[in-house]
């Protein structure tokens, strides 16, 4: 494994993170009395209430490990504060995959601000008259006018579905490892987020999945003894 994915591995995975580590880290720059520190608590409330009964693909993780993992390679690996931002990555899969978490439920529980940034985070889906092609592609086409701040969060949360990728079917793995390349290296590159990380993401599924594929080949052309 890559040095620096190991790195980034110790701070999203710690299996020693909880509610109480994360908040230390928020207390570090937000006074726990200060409305930024509430706002973030309230939105890490809503994200672990909403995903509390889901799991993630390998049946096993409960799903807020994803969005707790993205927020702390923010605020942690990139060094980033600034609570609207930790707000919209701890609750950047709400509004695509919680059916009672509209843009419009966002907008009132936090502000505008906010929901305008879930909206640059969230996928279309056949409930706005979209193929899942064309939300897919359309959604890619955002890329090409945001900013740095939706990239810093869009990165993370990308740079984690890498991260716990081994539990996908090979062909997904390559997809993720493919369109990773292709739709988010440039701007990774051009904003200078998550670079080398996402490389280095992209290194690991490809040499994991050839190396699997060749065992399979192994395993294929050694002939079974008859009984």
């Amino acid at each position: 494994m890559s040095g620096i994915l190991d790195d980034v591995r110790a701070v999203a995975f710690n299996p020693g993170e909880n509610r109480e580590t994360f908040f230390n880290y928020i207390a570090e720059y937000w006074p726990r009395r200060s409305k930024q520190y509430k706002k973030i608590k309230r939105a890490y409330d809503y994200a672990k209430d909403g995903f509390r009964d889901k799991f993630r693909k390998d049946n096993v993780t409960r799903y807020f490990e994803h969005p707790r993992a993205a927020t702390l390679v923010l605020v942690r690996w990139l060094g980033i504060i600034d609570p609207d931002e930790i707000v919209e990555m701890i609750l950047h899969d709400n509004p695509e995959d919680l059916d009672e978490w509209t843009l419009e439920r966002c907008e009132g529980a936090f502000s505008k601000k906010n929901a305008r940034g879930l909206e640059r985070l969230t996928k279309l889906s056949e409930e706005d008259g979209y193929s899942w092609q064309d939300a897919k592609r359309i959604y890619y086409q955002w890329f090409e006018t945001a900013g740095r701040k939706f990239f810093r969060k869009k990165n993370c949360d990308r740079l984690v579905n890498i991260l716990t990728s081994d539990v996908l079917p090979l062909e997904k793995q390559e997809e993720l490892a493919d369109e990773t390349e292709r739709y988010f290296i440039p701007y990774a590159k051009k904003f200078g987020v998550l670079y080398q990380e996402l490389l280095a993401g992209i290194k690991e599924i490809r040499e994991r999945v050839a190396r699997i594929r060749a065992e399979q080949s192994l395993s294929a052309s050694i002939p079974v003894p008859e009984a």
